[in-house]
């Protein structure tokens, strides 16, 4: 006598979709304001209107001189400037909105060439860098956590990277810690390398694989998990 299968319903479980973070929902979207620093107009008016396909209000401004100026009343959002301005440097500008009580959180545009200084600015007080032709999907999720920072909410936005991070740190030898540690606190690949008394291309190669290993793309990236995981007491 042939057993008779149990019918079933036909509907599939499916997971629970992810809830979309409230900075990327443009209508619950609340108050926030990119403060942008940058000499190049032409880069400026770019990087502008990128960021306002995105519905961002966004304040240009073409130097930091400028912008602390203008910036007289509190607003909630960022100020991203380029590592690089005319007239003032990262350290005046760091120092100055810290004086000022500018509670803006600060974020450099940075080079290949200006990621040692970039690090320190993170070290000094910073937020984050971003690199010079940085896209959308490095740019967002920096702001995306510092509106969520500031209004408490969805507290694991942008972190995905730190997230795939955590296995990572783990499988990095000693002598790709010690590259980590050199270029967390700033030096360049030239200077690692002599340094260590080894090769520019060694250098190179281990960079590669702490990347591999940690899941990162950038610098930026590298020195928050640094900072998370590694040394977290830094």
């Amino acid at each position: 006598m042939a057993l008779r299968r149990k019918a079933t319903s036909g509907k599939s479980r499916r997971a629970p979709a992810k809830r979309l973070p409230e900075f990327l929902q443009v209508a619950k979207r609340r108050p926030f304001t990119v403060f942008l620093v940058v000499d190049d107009q032409e880069a400026r008016a770019a990087l502008a209107g990128s960021l306002r396909k995105h519905k961002l209000d966004v304040r240009e401004y073409m130097t930091g001189r400028e912008f602390l100026i203008d910036y007289r009343k509190p607003a909630v959002g960022i100020l991203l400037a380029d590592i690089r301005l005319r007239g003032m440097t990262w350290e005046k500008l760091l120092s100055e909105s810290q004086t000022k009580r500018i509670a803006l959180p600060i974020v450099f545009i940075a080079g290949h060439a200006d990621s040692p200084a970039a690090v320190r600015a993170v070290r000094s007080g910073a937020f984050d860098f971003v690199t010079r032709l940085g896209t959308d999907s490095e740019i967002l999720p920096v702001l995306m956590r510092a509106y969520s920072a500031h209004y408490d909410v969805d507290p694991e936005a942008g972190t995905e990277e730190l997230d795939a991070a955590i296995q990572g740190v783990a499988r990095i030898s000693k002598r790709e810690h010690q590259v980590l540690r050199l270029v967390c606190e700033g030096h360049s690949s030239r200077e690692i390398a002599a340094d260590l008394g080894i090769s520019n291309k060694t250098v190179e190669a281990h960079r590669a694989r702490i990347n591999a290993r940690l899941r990162t793309r950038t610098v930026s990236q590298i020195l928050r998990v640094y900072l998370a995981f590694v040394h977290p007491e830094d």
